[in-house]
Parts: structure tokens; C-alpha cells; sequence
């Protein structure tokens, strides 16, 4: 196998050669600090090496890669998803990636490197069973699904894209051949030794794996019986790419570099032309010729606390402040605050409808629906992260040697209004009593639901639904209005108001006159949730009385 499968470490795909640059600067975009500045700054041409310098000491990063790319992830895992209840994968989701992590921020981290990067991908791996729980699987005296002590549960590992250097699909399954993931591992077990970064190879088969170290000498290898690669992506947009995907800063990032040189700039025009300057007539007294320490003649003279600039005296213009042009800086600045602008349009937060004026001139309900784009935005990709989880739990089933049986499906929030719930609340109640629709009302209603018990139990969002589908009210609110006007209003003959539904005493009845009651409609109600593939329906039928 090591010699069929030489240089491992070698091996590039074209896409990955064509993006790893992109990548980096993405990343590096994101952390900022002084390694970006140092990297990024650039020079002029009316800069000397000494300016720069000076410049490079002065400057400073706005970064706006780092909230654009986290807000997906402040909005989606501001809940917690649904997750049924699991016995199998208790362990893997308190601690999905052994080293702490939880399932909920574990994905919450694919989320904001998908978004940095346009893909992450996920391994889904075990750790090697002992010599003795390998040998009483194989006997069958145990499962790998009950044995937690010998067989320990799976993990997921994020696989940055700069690491998988290597890939194979299947053009008639779309499923992987194999894949080349570099690890970087800190060998620095013993204190009393130099830490050493160790850089191995790993190759996965749907068979097999095998480790290289860097010097392409195998050094590892082990067998599994999946039959496929655990291996899957999360893309923030699919583009179509073999196992590459856009990501939120793939023009921001250099929207923002472009920003960070304008600033910089105007930082040196402040740093030289702050103050405004004195000049003064002179005819020839103020002037010396003294050397000061670094070796320049020092020209300038000072009345007072501030230093002059001097002009023949023949010239007969008063002493006077003199201040420099501010145009280009002004200039410079509304290109930096339109180009910010520019940046949120790019990364799908904000509308392309909106310009910048208006969007700080818009009224909170103009906001609001401003806000549907970045909603819509948001369900996407809460969506495509559900997918993953999903996917993820399923490897981790196989994992336990669960072939036939699935987890259930997690499910990832999918409205992000930002409507508070006395607003709701309010809506709700106007059109409740505008008498619309009976479905409209109880479709609001289970919205109020969900705007005010956000963290409810399943079992009392069922019954609450429940509860609403059975309210007559809802169904038809005009029997409210009625009882309320009836009950306001006396009858002709200054008695009691008359009840709804019953005749009238006054009104004389004529001989034979009988009353015709309808039948009544029985509503099967569905059992419902808070998921949205279970919302509840009503199916009304007619049915005789007896």
C-alpha cells in the first residue's frame, strides 16, 4: 500500500491549489491583530521606508469580518434546537468532540467557519476499542451500542478546508474514494523536552485508513467496517464545486482591506495636518542656523508656545493661523461609510433596496420588514446546519454498529422575527376581532405560543394546540362580539337582554313554528408540536347528530 501510494504528503487537488490563498486571508481577515496589519498595510507613493514605518506603528483594524461572519450564529443558536431524548448518543452530544464541546457548540462553531471559509467539513470517528472488548464484540457477549466502558463513543472532528490537501468522487455514486486530511499534533508530553510539532497524513478508504508521517512512511493503518468515508460538508452556499463552497467574506474580506488602508490614511493626514499653522512675517531675524541632534538644520523658530513658519516681511500680510485643505479627507471617509454599507449588501445581512440613509431613517416597523431578507438568509442556513447534525447523528449510529435504526431527526429553529410578544399580542387581538378567517385566528394563536413559551415542553405545546383547535371563539370570534353587545345592550322591553340564539319574548311566535338547528361540525383534531413538519390540521366533517 506505502508504495503504490507515494508522496502523500505531496498530493494537492487543483481546487485546493486554486483556494487555499483565499482561505487564509479569510481566516486572517476574521482573527485580525497585528499579524493582519503588518501583512496588509500598504504604502503610497509619496511614502518614504521612515513614514511607513511610523504609519505601521500607528495603525489600527476595523474589522467588520469577524460580527459579519458571527451574527448567523448569534441569531440560529440563540435557542437551543430540539433534540429528542437519545440513550445512544447521551455521551457523544455532552461531549461531541472530546475536548469539552457540547453538540450545540460544536455545531455553533461549523456554523461561523462555514460562513468564514464558504465549507467546513466533519469527520465522525472512535476511538480504538481494547484488545478485550474487540474480542468480546466479535463473541457477541457485548454490543458496540451498550459497551460505553470498552468501545467509547464516536466524535466529530472539524476539518478546516487548508487540511483536506486531497480528494476522490465517484461520478456514479457521488460518494468519496478516498480523502488526505494533514493533522498537526504538539508532541510535548515531557516537560523536560522542546515541544515538537509533529505533521502526519491521514488517508481514509471506505474500507480502511492509513498514517503518514513527513517523511510519506506509513506509520499506521486500521480497518473499518462503515463502508463509506465519514467524512460530510457544511456549506454555507453551494456553488457547484467539488467540496467547495462561497462563503460570507469572499468579497467583504477585501472590501475590508481596501477600508483598512483608507483609515490609515486618514489617520496620517490628522497625525500631520491636525493643527493649523502660525506663520509670520520675517525679515531675516528669526532665522537660524543651528544643527539640531539629528543632524538637520533647525529652521523654524517659536513665538510663544507654537512654531512659525516665516514669510518675507515686505509682503505686508498680518502674523496668522493657517489651516490645510480637509477636502480629500472627507472624501476618503464617505468612501469608507458607503463602502461599509457595501460590505452588509454583500454578505446577505442587509437589503440591496436599502441605502444607507434610509436605513437609518427608517421607522421600527420599516425595519421590520427589512429585516424578512436576513430572516429568510437565516433560515437557510439553519437549515443546512439541521441537515449536518442529522447526518452527523446518523455516522454516529453506524458507529455503534446501529445499521437498521435511525435517530430521530433534530430540528433547528426556522422564524426569526423580531417582533416582541406584546406586539404580538396586539396583532393577534385586532385580527381576531376583525372576523377574518377561523384558521387565520389559530395560526396566530400558536404563533403567540411560541413568541411567549419559547422553551416550553413539547407535552404543553401539544396541548395548548390542542386547546386552540377546539376554542370556538377562534373559530368564529363573531359569537363573542354578539355576547358582548348583548349583554351591553337591554331589550326593548327594558328586561333582561336577550340571550344569543334564543327568540325573543316579545316576538309572537305563529302556529307551528319550530326551530331548525344545524347540525353541528366535529373536528378531528391531529396532534400537533412545535415542529413545523407536524403543524396540526382540522378536518371538519359533517356528521348527523345521532
Amino acid at each position: 500500500m506505502a508504495d503504490n501510494m507515494t508522496a502523500i504528503n505531496k498530493r494537492y487537488h487543483p481546487l485546493y491549489t486554486d483556494n487555499v490563498a483565499n482561505w487564509a486571508f479569510y481566516m486572517q481577515s476574521y482573527k485580525g491583530g497585528q499579524e493582519y496589519i503588518k501583512v496588509n498595510l500598504r504604502t503610497h507613493r509619496l511614502e518614504d521606508p521612515v513614514d511607513f514605518a511610523n504609519r505601521l506603528q500607528r495603525a489600527y483594524y476595523l474589522n467588520f469580518c469577524a460580527p459579519i461572519a458571527n451574527i448567523p450564529s448569534e441569531f440560529i443558536f440563540k435557542k437551543e434546537a430540539t433534540r429528542p431524548a437519545d440513550r445512544l448518543l447521551e455521551q457523544f452530544r455532552e461531549n461531541t468532540d472530546q475536548r469539552g464541546a457540547n453538540i450545540h457548540e460544536f455545531m455553533r462553531r461549523v456554523c461561523t467557519l462555514s460562513s468564514i471559509y464558504g465549507h467546513v467539513h466533519v469527520l465522525v470517528d472512535r476511538t480504538r476499542p481494547t484488545v478485550e472488548g474487540i474480542e468480546a464484540i466479535k463473541s457477541g457477549r457485548i454490543t458496540k451500542a451498550t459497551n460505553f466502558g470498552e468501545y467509547a463513543p464516536p466524535y466529530a472532528t472539524i476539518v478546516h478546508p487548508q487540511n483536506l490537501l486531497d480528494w476522490s468522487i465517484n461520478t456514479d455514486t457521488k460518494q468519496l474514494n478516498w480523502v488526505i486530511i494533514r493533522e498537526e499534533v504538539y508532541n510535548d508530553e515531557d516537560f523536560l523536552q522542546e515541544r515538537v510539532i509533529e505533521t502526519t497524513y491521514r488517508v481514509w478508504t471506505p474500507t480502511h485508513w492509513y498514517l503518514f508521517n513527513d517523511d510519506n512512511e506509513q506509520i499506521a493503518a486500521d480497518a473499518h467496517d462503515l463502508g463509506f468515508i465519514p467524512l460530510l460538508t457544511c456549506y454555507h452556499k453551494d456553488i457547484d464545486l467539488d467540496m467547495i463552497g462561497e462563503g460570507m467574506l469572499k468579497d467583504v474580506a477585501e472590501t475590508n482591506r481596501a477600508i483598512f488602508n483608507w483609515c490609515s490614511n486618514i489617520d496620517e493626514m490628522i497625525n500631520r495636518q491636525t493643527f493649523s499653522q502660525l506663520i509670520c512675517p520675517d525679515s531675516g531675524e528669526l532665522i537660524t542656523e543651528e544643527i539640531d541632534e539629528g543632524g538637520r538644520s533647525n529652521a523654524l523658530r517659536r513665538i510663544g508656545l507654537s512654531t512659525i513658519f516665516t514669510f518675507p516681511s515686505d509682503a505686508r500680510n498680518p502674523p496668522e493661523f493657517i489651516s490645510p485643505d480637509t477636502s480629500q479627507m472627507k472624501t476618503v471617509w464617505e468612501m469608507v461609510q458607503n463602502h461599509v454599507r457595501e460590505m452588509f449588501r454583500m454578505s446577505g445581512l442587509v437589503s440591496a433596496k436599502t441605502s444607507l440613509i434610509e436605513l437609518r431613517q427608517r421607522t421600527g416597523v420599516a425595519q421590520q420588514y427589512e429585516f424578512l431578507d436576513m430572516a429568510v438568509f437565516l433560515a437557510g442556513k439553519a437549515k443546512k446546519l439541521e441537515a449536518v447534525e442529522n447526518r452527523i447523528n446518523e455516522f454516529a449510529y453506524l458507529w455503534y454498529g446501529e445499521q437498521k435504526i435511525k435517530p430521530e431527526r433534530t430540528h433547528y429553529p426556522d422564524r426569526f422575527d423580531i417582533s416582541s410578544s406584546a406586539e404580538m399580542v396586539d396583532l393577534f387581538t385586532k385580527v381576531t376581532l376583525s372576523a377574518i378567517s377561523g384558521t387565520l385566528n389559530k395560526e396566530l394563536a400558536k404563533r403567540v405560543v411560541h413568541q411567549v413559551l419559547p422553551h416550553a415542553e413539547d407535552e404543553i405545546i401539544e396541548e395548548i394546540y390542542m386547546e386552540i383547535e377546539e376554542n370556538e371563539i377562534l373559530e368564529d370570534p363573531t359569537v363573542l362580539m354578539m355576547t358582548n353587545k348583548n349583554q351591553t345592550s337591554p331589550s326593548q322591553d327594558g328586561g333582561q337582554p336577550t340571550a344569543p340564539g334564543e327568540p325573543d319574548a316579545s316576538t309572537p311566535k305563529t302556529p307551528g313554528e319550530e326551530k331548525i338547528v344545524p347540525p353541528k361540525k366535529k373536528k378531528e383534531i391531529v396532534p400537533n408540536s412545535t415542529k413545523p413538519t407536524r403543524r396540526a390540521k382540522i378536518r371538519a366533517t359533517q356528521q348527523d347528530e345521532d
